[in-house]
């Protein structure tokens, strides 16, 4: 019974820590008071490893934030890069729309109705008859 808790609250302290070494990796340019007791150092095998001291926590970086932030943060994008993403990223948007409004504007160009030839010969032989 006393250790029924145990493995929650050791993953609840994981959860922790991995939200404050993503928050410290996102603002590492920005230093807190709270966030000074998180640093990451480079082991000799090439390992990058997340050292929480609140938690007396140690552990390998790339599992805590993911692959995306950790390719992130050993390749940064520099700003002219992240501009010339969104650029293309835009371009790319107001293509597709433009494409779909035209789609839309030949669609809505022609009848709701199609109109079939045999119809009109009905219609006047209907007349005829009368």
């Amino acid at each position: 019974m006393l250790f029924e808790n145990r493995a929650k609250k050791d993953l609840e302290t994981y959860r922790k820590v991995q939200f404050e070494v993503k928050d410290f990796i996102r603002n590492n340019k920005d230093t807190n008071d709270e966030k000074k007791d998180i640093s990451i150092t480079a082991a000799e095998d090439g390992k990058l490893y997340a050292v929480h001291t609140r938690f007396h926590y140690v552990g390998e970086l790339q599992p805590l934030i993911g692959e995306k932030e950790y390719q992130k943060f050993l390749n940064p994008i520099s700003v002219n890069e992240e501009q010339t993403e969104n650029r293309t990223e835009n371009n790319e948007k107001t293509e597709l729309i433009n494409a779909v409004n035209e789609m839309l504007f030949e669609w809505m160009k022609s009848s709701g109705t199609t109109k079939d030839p045999s119809e009109k010969e009905l219609k006047k032989r209907r007349k005829k008859s009368r």
